[in-house]
């Protein structure tokens, strides 16, 4: 499926703007999800498929991020981090054999990082207001001319009740990558419920026989809403929009864990006594 929605972009062109019925989302979530599989649809097993999901309000973390590799055929890298508003994507596939790998566009190699939440804004201002989403891709694409790899990136911005505008691009030209996607929308009201998602992934397609193919858009994809000034973030249904929630160091696991010992201890003496 994800093969088939990259080729999907590419047939109607690099940059496409649409507008479609606005529905609000069940749940804010970030996810990030890796798969390789060298024969598509073929009777062998994926080498490899994870996934990690953050969904439940408020998210107890605000990254999720999956990795995997196996020496001299395959890595990748995927990190969806909506509290730094990064999402990072990377994938190498080598084919080691004297057989083309090929699965009709489907993809033999991807990582992907999404990114939802539903923000509310406040003002005390009465005229309407513009507000900017944007999402600014580095990275860079490498193959042989036989070989595929390909990459995507999407914004959506809705307001609740309206329709929502979207900006994407489709990337297959071998190099680097550097893009900027953007949307622009006028609100009015003291408080606006907008919904946003984020998404950036990479593809492998078609590897020639001993060919090494590459997207690397692991340099960081950075979402920015932009606001008036007299417009604040006054929450988000995931609570980490922009906030990163801090990774505990392993000293501080270590202490933490000491102390909850010691209480679990002075609570059992107090029982006995």
């Amino acid at each position: 499926m994800r093969g088939v929605h990259l080729l999907a972009l590419a047939l109607v062109g690099s940059a496409v703007f649409v507008t479609v019925p606005a529905v609000r989302a069940q749940s804010s979530s970030i996810e990030a999800r890796g798969q390789v599989d060298v024969d598509a649809f073929g009777p062998a097993p994926s080498l490899s498929s994870l996934i990690q999901t953050e969904a439940t309000q408020p998210f107890a973390r605000s990254v999720v991020s999956v990795s995997d590799a196996q020496s001299g055929l395959f890595e990748y890298f995927a990190s969806s981090d909506i509290g730094n508003l990064e999402l990072k994507v990377a994938g190498t596939l080598t084919n080691t054999t004297v057989t083309e790998y090929f699965g009709g566009y489907v993809t033999l190699l991807g990582a992907r990082a999404d990114a939802n939440d539903i923000v509310t804004l406040t003002t005390t201002r009465t005229d309407p207001f513009d507000i900017t989403l944007q999402l600014k891709v580095d990275g860079s694409l490498s193959a042989g001319p036989a070989s595929e790899i390909v990459a995507n990136s999407l914004i959506t911005l809705r307001e609740v009740g309206q329709l929502s505008v979207s900006d994407s691009s489709f990337y297959r030209t071998i190099g680097t990558i550097d893009d900027l996607l953007s949307i622009t929308k006028t609100v009015s009201g003291p408080s606006v419920v907008i919904e946003i998602e984020a998404l950036l992934s990479t593809a492998v397609w078609r590897v020639a026989p001993g060919d090494t193919v590459s997207g690397a858009l692991s340099n960081t994809a950075f979402l920015s809403l932009i606001l008036p000034s007299d417009v604040t973030i006054a929450a988000s249904d995931s609570g980490t929009f922009g906030v990163p929630i801090p990774i505990p160091e392993p000293a501080t696991v270590v202490l933490s864990a000491v102390g909850l010992l010691v209480t679990g201890a002075m609570v059992r003496r107090r029982r006995w006594m």
